[in-house]
């Protein structure tokens, strides 16, 4: 009999740490869910803000391309003017895309060593 209630008090143990660990897991699974909605909400807020300031730029630049032209075409006839002002933007255009281009191949080889470290 002695038997017995030692083999139910296990089992009954047992059956309270697997009903504990469904509720940790639980409570850790819907926790994750909340941080990771509110990573999201920020990220987008960031992702708004940043696309906003990009078209703003765009205009800046689109403005600042007209004025270069206006001041070419008082001296040169309009077509030399604009195809300076297009020359001009074609090499800013190379300039940052080269810019670009180097900073990606300057951190590829840090992310692959950091996958490799967590291989």
């Amino acid at each position: 009999m002695a038997e017995r209630n030692g083999s139910e008090s296990i089992t009954g143990e047992m059956r309270a740490l697997v009903t504990q660990t469904e509720r940790l897991i639980r409570s850790e699974i819907t926790l994750a869910a909340v941080r990771g909605k509110e990573a999201l909400v920020s990220g987008s807020r960031r992702a708004v803000l940043l696309g906003s300031s990009a078209l703003i730029g765009v205009a800046g630049f689109a403005y600042l391309f007209h004025a270069i032209y206006s001041a070419l075409a008082l001296r040169l006839e309009g077509w030399a003017a604009a195809l300076i002002t297009a020359v001009i933007a074609f090499a800013m255009a190379g300039v940052l895309a080269t810019l670009a281009l180097r900073r990606s191949d300057e951190r590829a080889p840090s992310t692959r060593k950091r996958s490799m470290a967590v291989q």
